[in-house]
């Protein structure tokens, strides 16, 4: 099972684009955890950029606007460098949400939800 999203295309996007938390539960999460907002955002383009194949879950797609569309999902044992930068050593484990929208002018990665994971991964361990 492969990501609907190329993660080289992911990653090249949380360096050098534009990253959106959505307006969501999962934003008051990052916000709650991290005070100052541009921090969130960094915290959030480490997060995207640290994503492997073996963190994906599973594409889903949504239909109630205002995210609809299909979107990747992975479950990420935080790296220890973002765990002692942003003092999260209670949150080690992150779900991550997002749709990756590309344009001439370069591209855009939504995180509809980016969060504390709230139950294991789907996956079994081993799998890829």
């Amino acid at each position: 099972m492969e990501p609907k999203y190329p993660l080289d295309k992911v990653h090249a996007v949380a360096r050098d684009g534009d990253v959106v938390l959505g307006e969501s539960r999962a934003r008051k999460i990052v916000l709650d955890l991290i005070d100052c907002y541009a921090d969130a955002l960094a915290f959030a383009r480490a997060l995207l950029v640290s994503l492997e194949l073996e963190h994906f879950q599973g594409t889903i797609v949504l239909d109630e606007p205002p995210y609809r569309g299909a979107f990747d999902v992975y479950v990420r044992p935080l790296p220890e460098p973002l765990v002692a930068r942003y003092g999260l050593e209670n949150v080690a484990t992150w779900y991550v949400k997002l749709k990756l929208l590309e344009s001439d002018d370069g591209g855009c990665i939504t995180c509809v939800s980016m969060h504390p994971a709230e139950r294991p991964s789907s996956k079994r361990r081993g799998r890829r």
